[in-house]
């Protein structure tokens, strides 16, 4: 679907989130968060529960950059 990120990375602005743990982010939606202020911490993994710690220890790294293509469908 096209403009999927920018709306996922919308509904997230609307929510007021601070940040964002994920596993991946395309381009849009990086962009789209970054311009809201929003952090993004990519590469997350197992189970919401272990992400949040990760976060929470600070053992997941703020990303300065998508790291992935346009059309992946991850945000």
């Amino acid at each position: 679907v096209q403009g999927a990120g920018i709306q996922a990375a919308q509904y997230v602005m609307d929510l007021g989130a601070k940040a964002v743990i994920t596993g991946h982010c395309g381009p849009s939606a990086f962009t789209t968060l970054s311009e809201a202020k929003i952090d993004v911490y990519q590469e997350a993994s197992g189970s919401v529960q272990e992400a949040l710690a990760a976060y929470k220890s600070g053992a997941l790294k703020k990303s300065d950059h998508a790291d992935v293509d346009a059309g992946f469908g991850s945000v």
